[in-house]
């Protein structure tokens, strides 16, 4: 239990864990870089299976040609796949999951996630700014 607790708030930024104290911090560090490679490893997967099946679908206009047109392909396909919205979050996500557990085992810190650090931003600005009466 305590595991889930320290990879849950591996997440947040240091400014929004409340519920960490201090002494958690060898076991944040530790469920970071856990989180962290688990995340690599996801995404890095389903973007793996995201490419092969992009990479087959067009495999079939290239299969005539010959080593240097079918490498062409290669790259071809490799540059479009930035060009789809589920590849490019897939490749944010590996890269992210890379950098997480890489700031956690040479680094020794936490390093949050940032479509979490970005919700608590805006979360902590919506409910904090001033709510604004229209008096009729």
């Amino acid at each position: 239990m305590e595991l889930l607790k320290a990879v849950l708030a591996s997440f947040w930024p240091q400014k929004y864990r409340t519920w960490a104290t201090p002494e958690m911090k060898p076991a944040l560090v530790h469920a970071s870089v856990l989180s962290g490679m688990l995340e690599f490893i996801l995404f890095g997967y389903l973007a793996f299976l995201q490419f092969r099946k992009h990479f087959l679908a067009r495999a079939d206009h290239f299969a005539q040609g010959n080593e240097t047109t079918q490498a062409a392909a290669l790259l071809l396909v490799a540059a479009s796949e930035f060009f789809y919205p589920l590849s490019v979050a897939l490749i944010f996500f590996t890269a992210e999951g890379f950098v997480r557990a890489l700031s956690g085992a040479i680094l020794g810190e936490v390093l949050p996630s940032l479509p979490v650090a970005l919700f608590a931003r805006v979360w902590n600005r919506v409910h904090r700014s001033p709510r604004h009466v229209i008096a009729g």
